[in-house]
């Protein structure tokens, strides 16, 4: 939730100018401090992801699990002429797209509320006027979610390691690749989160 309520505030603090990374005053309020910009980062990434929940949900009551079955071919894609599964070209497009709108949909929710979102025309109005920046801070953000990506399967160690570690030298370089791919998810985090208050 902290980490959460950190990049909603680095969002509205570089929507509103300002260089320095702001501070997440954790008082006695656990709503406003919180739970609330929780709601508001995670819901953003919900909104932009019903439709493509709500098509895995209808080709699931058919019989067809579209999600799993494209997560492994992605990473385990079949050889050719072998039977295996394949990836569901409706469910990508469905999440690239709700992906690539992803940084206005946060934006909006974060700096107006979630009831914003009606306002399509201020919306696409402001899409279309500034489509050139909103191309850049969406490469930005991709471009850093890559980064993670890569960093939580290559780099990142599974927590069981310690426990697996044979030598203190073993245990002493989990905890070193801990504490850096720790320092890559929180730079990019707030690289994104900058981006987006920027645009």
């Amino acid at each position: 939730l902290w980490y959460a309520a950190f990049r909603v505030a680095v969002v509205e603090a570089a929507a509103n100018g300002q260089f320095r990374l702001p501070d997440v005053d954790i008082s006695t309020d656990f709503w406003v401090d919180l739970l609330e910009p929780a709601i508001r980062w995670y819901g953003s990434w919900l909104m932009v992801l019903v439709p493509t929940f709500a098509y895995s949900t209808v080709q699931g009551y058919r019989g067809m699990n579209v999600i799993s079955d494209t997560w492994q071919a992605i990473l385990n894609p079949p050889l050719v002429g072998i039977p295996g599964p394949s990836v569901d070209p409706v469910l990508i497009t469905l999440t690239i797209v709700g992906l690539f709108f992803w940084p206005m949909v946060a934006l909006v929710v974060i700096i107006e509320g979630f009831g914003s979102l009606w306002r399509i025309d201020r919306i696409l109005f402001t899409f279309g006027n500034s489509l050139t920046p909103y191309l850049v801070t969406v490469f930005v953000v991709a471009a850093t979610y890559a980064i993670y990506f890569l960093n939580e399967v290559y780099l990142s160690p599974p927590l069981s390691s310690p426990w697996q570690a044979s030598t203190t030298g073993a245990m002493g370089m989990w905890f070193l690749k801990r504490v850096l791919a720790t320092g890559i998810e929180l730079y990019v985090g707030i690289v994104a989160a900058r981006s987006i208050g920027l645009y």
